[in-house]
């Protein structure tokens, strides 16, 4: 989101390939993963207990209960443990070196390539784009994984005109072993709805009609239950739908977008204490020790940007971190803030590593000189609430 939105204050042009790879944790090439792990410089006696982990495994199906015989398995690593994941991004990890002029975002399976370019490259991307996904393609069936085309997607993030051209196939389109890959208005990213304008209107438009379906199906209990249950329901069914991936939506949402978050949450607090729309919400949210949306986005952000500055990971984030001491040759009583890009437009204020460095600059140095995070998270969580 932070690449898209800088790009766009820069006046360049994104374009997103979605990738769909078909049933991916199970074509892995057991052999070709062991061999990865030697060149990553995994001991042998660690590589031969991944390979007893992975190895001669067995599955049977149940179908009203009665039992398939068993099937050996002979790729893939195991869905659902914690290991599956780590394993994949291990298998796919050179994936970056395939392409030379997209970036690729990968989160397992999930996978997309991003291209960045000029308005005046516009007659040349098709080429370029398919040129890579050529080289992905090919990586792929190296590695014994089928893109799934019929599922792959394109988001233009660009000004209308092009965006409107791009959509003609003028200058030709995007293919993927042959196939058409269709042009979406908006695409659903790890549960985060990204529309072609960037505005985030349609994630809060669904996270509403989300929370809005829970709490219907818990209004009906609303005299049977104590204050105290229906504050913990609330806390984790209803809420959680807005606090998932706020950091990355909710500093870049309009106000107008954040009002309407505030009434769903509202809806919930009267729920909780049984109130009409006439009583007054603030006494009851604080009763039940609930923030409002915009400073639990604050809270979640600055205990995000505290963790990768403690823990410098993940490293995409961390190496994008600078203090003005690192910029600037002129010493100032500044030095150990951190920098935060010029932008041109309003747009560009809505990125991660703008809003981010500004939000932690204002943070008391005394929180931020906590000894732990979770030390960190309870001062801030403590000035935010009194802020």
């Amino acid at each position: 989101m932070s690449d898209l939105y800088e790009n766009k204050d820069k006046g360049k042009c994104s374009t997103i390939v979605f990738l769909d790879y078909s049933q991916a944790f199970d074509s892995i090439s057991i052999p070709l993963l062991l061999k990865k792990l030697k060149e990553l410089g995994f001991d042998q006696i660690t590589v031969q207990w991944f390979k007893s982990f992975i190895e001669n495994r067995t599955q049977v199906t149940s179908v009203e209960g009665k039992l398939s015989r068993s099937l050996r398995k002979v790729r893939g690593v195991p869905q659902g443990s914690c290991l599956g994941p780590i394993l994949y991004n291990i298998y796919t990890a050179d994936i970056m070196e395939a392409v030379k002029m997209c970036r690729v975002h990968c989160y397992a399976d999930d996978c997309l390539l991003h291209f960045t370019y000029d308005k005046s490259f516009i007659k040349s991307i098709t080429e370029v784009i398919n040129e890579e996904l050529c080289a992905i393609v090919k990586w792929s069936k190296n590695h014994g994984l089928k893109i799934n085309a019929d599922k792959c997607s394109l988001l233009h993030v660009v000004p209308p005109d092009i965006r409107q051209v791009l959509k003609t196939g003028e200058y030709g389109n995007i293919l993927i072993n042959k196939q058409k890959l269709k042009i979406n208005q908006k695409v659903k990213v790890l549960g985060v709805i990204v529309d072609e304008d960037l505005t985030m209107s349609e994630h809060v438009a669904q996270s509403c009609h989300r929370a809005l379906g829970r709490l219907r199906g818990i209004y009906r209990h609303r005299n049977l239950l104590p204050e105290e249950a229906k504050i913990r329901i609330v806390k984790s069914v209803v809420l959680p739908v807005f606090e998932y991936c706020l950091p990355a939506y909710g500093n870049s949402i309009t106000k107008q977008e954040l009002i309407r978050i505030e009434k769903m949450q509202n809806s919930a607090i009267r729920f909780i204490f049984n109130l009409k729309k006439s009583e007054h919400i603030t006494p009851h949210r604080e009763a039940a020790n609930l923030m409002s949306i915009e400073r639990r986005c604050r809270l979640l952000t600055g205990t995000l940007i505290h963790k990768v500055l403690i823990e410098k990971r993940p490293m995409y984030l961390y190496d994008r971190f600078q203090t003005r001491q690192d910029v600037s040759e002129q010493s100032t009583r500044q030095n150990y803030s951190l920098n935060f890009p010029r932008v041109r437009k309003e747009v560009g204020k809505k990125g991660f590593y703008f809003f981010a460095p500004k939000l932690y600059n204002k943070i008391p140095k005394e929180i931020i000189r906590s000894s732990s995070i979770n030390s960190f998270r309870k001062q801030f969580k403590k000035y935010v609430f009194s802020s």
